[in-house]
């Protein structure tokens, strides 16, 4: 579906939670078609169907081999399902012990630990098995709306391989929207914002930057 399409059906209806549901059936879809079942509950304060949906489709269309996940949740669940299937590594890492130890369980996948910086706007992180050609952005938490998940923007400068594709989740939001538009601006990008039942924005290296213009 094009960009004005999925607008003009917004408009009709009213109801973003119509496109939510149509980017769901094509989540589910993709999963069928490689063999993958998964139990995922997207909308809320979890990951959108839209956001899933992307990210389901940039690890079956792109060669994707090494996958950092900045705080974990309904992404971490569907990737540690995904992945003996397409065969990529996959790194997750999560500052709150509590919500780690929850998705380790539900997701099968080990949640690395990480403390924040004294700022709290990012992380105190060991080495990284990086480069990675795909990392998602839902922490450090930051502090207050201007330096949510800034801390993210170091860590993708030094880890991110060549191609690649960043997913900056929650774009709607003043303090994501500045991170994804700082990470955009160190290497030339084709730069794609969803918006769905909240917004996320996709940032992908020229290589391949034909997938992130697909995504609607």
């Amino acid at each position: 579906m094009t960009n004005s399409l999925r607008e003009s059906l917004i408009r009709l209806t009213g109801k973003r939670e119509r496109y939510e549901i149509m980017q769901r059936l094509a989540l589910d879809s993709i999963l069928r078609q490689v063999g993958v079942n998964v139990a995922l509950h997207p909308g809320g304060w979890a990951a959108s169907a839209a956001l899933l949906c992307t990210v389901v489709r940039i690890v079956t269309e792109l060669p994707i081999k090494n996958v950092l996940e900045l705080g974990c949740g309904q992404t971490t669940i569907l990737l540690a399902a995904l992945q003996p299937v397409m065969d990529f590594k996959l790194t997750t890492i999560e500052h709150d012990a509590s919500w780690a130890e929850l998705i380790t369980n539900r997701s099968g996948h080990e949640v690395d630990l990480a403390a924040l910086t004294f700022d709290g706007n990012g992380y105190v992180l060991n080495d990284l098995p990086g480069p990675f050609d795909l990392i998602i952005v839902d922490g450090p938490p930051g502090t207050g709306t201007k330096w949510s998940r800034s801390g993210a923007v170091s860590v993708v400068e030094q880890h991110i391989a060549n191609p690649c594709v960043v997913v900056v989740d929650d774009t709607h939001r003043r303090g994501e929207a500045d991170t994804a538009a700082a990470i955009a601006e160190w290497q030339p990008s084709e730069v794609k914002t969803m918006r769905g039942d909240g917004w996320h924005t996709v940032i992908a290296s020229p290589q391949w930057g034909t997938m992130a213009r697909s995504l609607v």
